[in-house]
């Protein structure tokens, strides 16, 4: 039996991932705010949940609200645990120390075989505490708590984490300052963060749902493959980039003017933070300007040696930036 936590775009990823495999023994289950499960079927929320392959299941638990006993006892009855919650501390979605309650509340479960918190990002092993503010020092103590758990021997739950990148599309969204359109609207304008030669794993919700299901299935088996998964983090990529290859990337895709705009290094950057220390993108981009933890080399990925089929930026680029 497998939860998967949320329904949002990685979320929706994974549950599409999941149920297509169509795994006989598969239970799939998604956990939803009462709010949102409660909806008529045909609700465009709750409406694609339905036309998913197989039979999901939906669990109504309010994540923030519930006590970390309340979702002990939920979890209790998964074998599987996938956590899709989502980023932004500072949503009505999510909360400081959310993630911290949720896999407590799996140990404390005790049945669960499997924990997938959400880390579906960047090598968080690799960032010191306070370098991009209390998301990443929040993962990097899960990792901790995780790891000392199974040392300890004082839980039976084993956890993979999975390694992504950031989303595809937030490389190339107006939001995150590297890809943008030029003032007069004829072309593109491509910025670094950090040094035109620092890379960024990328990889698309799609894919990570993908190969997130295939992990689960090889770490379910007991193989020797199978058991050198659990309680690691295993590494996926769609692509590496370096911002000096994105500006190519993007002229090629959209057939108009790309060229080099700032080179953004880390004095700037940690002085915009400085100057406005409530913007938590400005602590991202200091993190990912370092390149430290934010890329890994495609060829050494779960992905590359299975054979996953993974969009890579200059595909994406070509099927959104066009348009």
């Amino acid at each position: 039996s497998i939860l998967i936590l949320g329904a949002g775009e990685l979320g929706m990823a994974m549950l599409r991932a999941f149920s297509m495999r169509n795994e006989p023994s598969w239970e799939i289950t998604v956990l939803l705010r009462p709010e949102t499960a409660n909806l008529p079927q045909q609700a465009p929320k709750i409406a694609p949940i339905y036309a998913l392959p197989g039979d999901v299941k939906i669990l109504p638990c309010d994540l923030l609200e519930s006590s970390q006993s309340e979702l002990a006892s939920e979890f209790k009855r998964f074998d599987v645990i996938v956590g899709c919650t989502g980023y932004d501390q500072n949503s009505a979605g999510t909360g400081a120390g959310l993630q911290r309650k949720i896999a407590n509340a799996v140990l404390e479960a005790e049945t669960v075989k499997l924990y997938l918190p959400w880390q579906f990002g960047v090598e968080y092993d690799l960032f010191g505490h306070g370098d991009a503010g209390g998301l990443f020092d929040e993962q990097k103590d899960i990792r901790k708590l995780l790891r000392e758990a199974v040392a300890s021997g004082r839980t039976k739950t084993e956890w993979i984490i999975v390694s992504t990148g950031i989303f595809m599309s937030y490389l190339f969204s107006s939001f995150w300052g590297v890809v943008t359109r030029s003032d007069n609207g004829d072309g593109w304008v491509v910025n670094a963060l950090g040094s035109w030669d620092v890379s960024t794993t990328v990889t698309t919700p799609e894919d990570i749902g993908t190969a997130t299901a295939e992990i689960v299935y090889t770490a379910l088996t007991d193989t020797p493959e199978g058991n050198e998964l659990k309680n690691r983090a295993v590494y996926i990529a769609g692509d590496t980039v370096s911002y000096a290859q994105l500006i190519n990337i993007v002229r090629d895709a959209t057939g108009q003017p790309t060229r080099k705009g700032e080179e953004l290094k880390i004095p700037l950057l940690e002085e915009r933070m400085k100057q406005k220390p409530e913007d938590i993108l400005n602590k991202y981009r200091v993190a990912f300007g370092r390149g430290k933890g934010v890329s890994w080399d495609k060829a050494s990925t779960f992905t590359h040696k299975h054979g996953i089929s993974v969009q890579d930026a200059r595909s994406w680029a070509a099927d959104h930036l066009r348009a």
